[in-house]
């Protein structure tokens, strides 16, 4: 479904819904998590994704790491997707600060492989080439290390929490 509660058109992102016997009726003792969750029977899961022309479904990933920039909807992986295509990056992570006139600016931290030099505006000009303009990151940060947690997941949050202040 997109956020006006239609159903997308093939191979654009939506959140993914479901219903059946074995997805959970409620959440134990908290209704207000359950009326946000369950409507009309279907289970909004917060994963985003799309279907194909032959029925598979791809999950993209979780609905609320998506970038809201200009009234336009940005997946942070479709722009990772790009940066780790350049040859000098080793690991990245996208994630949106918040822009008094975007609603949010697209950022990205960055590690660049071992032994090789890159700078912010190369990473800039990569991704204006790559991908469209309004994905391009508006702010690069070169780190040495991106959080992840106990199974290699990026901890956005965190990742935020730390650029932010800077």
């Amino acid at each position: 479904m997109n956020n006006d509660g239609q159903d997308v058109l093939l191979g654009e992102i939506g959140e993914i819904i479901i219903r059946g016997l074995h997805v959970i009726e409620e959440y134990y003792k908290e209704t207000e998590k359950t009326a946000e969750a369950i409507a009309d029977g279907w289970f909004y899961t917060q994963d985003s994704g799309r279907l194909d022309k032959d029925g598979f479904q791809y999950i993209v990933e979780r609905k609320h790491t998506m970038i809201i920039s200009g009234g336009e909807n940005i997946y942070p992986k479709e722009v990772e997707d790009v940066l780790f295509r350049h040859p000098k990056i080793e690991d990245a992570a996208v994630f949106g600060l918040p822009d008094l006139m975007w609603r949010q600016r697209v950022c990205a931290a960055i590690v660049p492989e071992s032994g090789k030099q890159i700078n912010e505006d190369e990473i800039m000009d990569f991704c204006e080439v790559h991908s469209a303009g309004y994905k391009k990151p508006k702010y690069v940060f070169l780190l040495e290390s991106i959080p992840l947690n106990s199974v290699g997941k990026v901890l956005r949050d965190e990742l935020k929490n730390q650029l932010q202040e800077e």
